[in-house]
């Protein structure tokens, strides 16, 4: 269609997003916003000292470089865009960050990182960071809806649509006006991709990817600050992001189709464990099994394990075997976090440590788990036992985490652990947003 008739939905977009205010969102809106910033800065936190964050931490101290922005945890800031990709790579690494029901998308471990390292060059105070958080995350979650048959197309959400999100968050944080906002968002255009091959490698680069689209974002909101211009017509233009992305696979009515009044953020869910979001209510179920009274694990012949479709089956059906990173094979393992969890009858960030993920006995019997595509019976795990007998048990949903002991179950585990004081200050100053005076409070305590 041509530019000239069709309607500039970026332009709409823009002018929606720095139109919202803090103590016009809906209550929900609000403290749906809050509860996905606890559960970012606690996967940040427990990612702190895990593979792949360690060497990224190690190169940003190496460049440098003006003290901007806190990288957390490790105690020390550096350029705004280094700290966005430092804290990016930790926001992702456990795998226990939040998820956009139905996509895959993880909007905030992109989004988060970008708005404190620019929050932290200009003090802000709290409502506005919650507005301008609210907006990013809503329409990076509208620009990942927008994208239809996602599963054919080999490209990785959490980092496609994420830069947008992060770009346009930070922006709105910075203060950019409407045109240098989507200059922004033209020049992110050009850092926008990802790919789900690092997964299948069981490489560190699945949760390097994050981190790279913060720092691209928080890179493009200054530039776009300095007068540097970005594409224009960036997401239906001949080269935009759908038709070169995904040809004729988008709908666009999705992009404002009940914006301001239906927030596709609250569609978004909160891991109670750390891996892969399609491995969630299987263990759930596992777990309800394996808590029944006389359960023995040795009794088990095989267990079953059904998934949705060939594409959940494609991120999450690896039989178990430690490669290069072990926390990512495991992450994407439904044979090991089943396992795990029928032998050690928990499961935790403890079993994602370097010393449980190679115990031969869970290894060993990872190979009792076989997983099979069965739409209707999603969710649904099958002992089969050495006796002839057969239980099962079905989660649809699994439970939200406790916020609070999460965050104080990924600090334990920080790279310089938290003390339970400091822990609470961070819930506290993060439930309580819109009432801090200046939002870079959330990069203090988490230092």
């Amino acid at each position: 269609m041509d530019r000239l008739m069709r309607r500039d939905s970026l332009a709409e977009l823009i002018d929606w997003a720095r139109g919202v205010r803090c103590e016009d969102l809906p209550v929900p809106v609000r403290a749906a916003s809050k509860n996905t910033l606890v559960n970012t800065l606690a996967a940040m936190l427990g990612g702190s000292n895990a593979p792949g964050a360690i060497e990224g931490v190690r190169q940003v101290r190496h460049w440098g470089g003006r003290p901007e922005s806190t990288v957390v945890i490790h105690g020390f800031k550096a350029p705004a865009p280094l700290a966005a990709f430092a804290n990016g790579v930790m926001a992702h690494a456990l795998d226990y960050d939040d998820t956009q029901v139905g996509t895959g998308f993880h909007p905030n471990v992109s989004l988060v990182p970008a708005l404190l390292a620019v929050a932290e060059t200009r003090s802000i105070p709290g409502n506005a960071f919650l507005a301008a958080h609210v907006a990013a995350l809503e329409i990076a979650c509208r620009l990942t809806l927008a994208a239809t048959n996602r599963q054919k197309h080999p490209w990785l959400t959490t980092t496609l649509f994420g830069v947008f999100g992060a770009a346009l968050g930070a922006g709105l944080v910075q203060g950019l006006d409407a045109g240098r906002l989507r200059h922004a968002l033209g020049i992110a255009y050009s850092s926008a991709g990802g790919n789900r091959q690092g997964l299948l490698d069981g490489a560190m680069i699945q949760r390097v990817q994050p981190g790279l689209s913060a720092q691209a974002a928080v890179a493009a909101v200054a530039l776009a600050a300095q007068g540097v211009t970005g594409a224009h017509d960036i997401l239906e233009g001949r080269y935009g992001l759908y038709p070169s992305h995904y040809g004729a696979d988008y709908e666009p009515r999705q992009l404002l189709e009940g914006l301001g009044r239906e927030f596709r953020m609250l569609d978004l869910a909160l891991k109670p464990y750390p891996c892969c979001s399609y491995s969630q209510e299987p263990i759930e179920a596992a777990l309800g099994l394996v808590r029944e009274a006389g359960f023995d694990a040795q009794a088990v012949r095989e267990i079953v394990v059904s998934v949705a479709s060939q594409h959940a089956a494609g991120l999450v059906d690896h039989p178990y075997a430690p490669r290069g990173c072990a926390q990512v094979d495991a992450q994407f393992s439904l044979q090991y976090v089943i396992g795990a969890t029928a032998l050690r009858g928990d499961l935790g960030l403890k079993d994602f440590q370097e010393a449980a993920l190679h115990d031969p006995a869970v290894i060993d019997y990872s190979r009792r788990v076989r997983v099979v595509v069965d739409p209707k019976k999603e969710g649904t795990v099958e002992l089969h036992m050495k006796d002839g007998s057969r239980r099962e048990r079905r989660v649809t949903l699994a439970r939200g985490p406790d916020l609070f002991g999460k965050l104080a179950e990924c600090a334990a585990l920080a790279a310089t652990p938290l003390p339970e004081a400091r822990v609470r200050a961070l819930y506290d100053a993060a439930m309580g947003l819109e009432n801090l005076a200046d939002a870079t409070l959330l990069a203090q305590e988490a230092r």
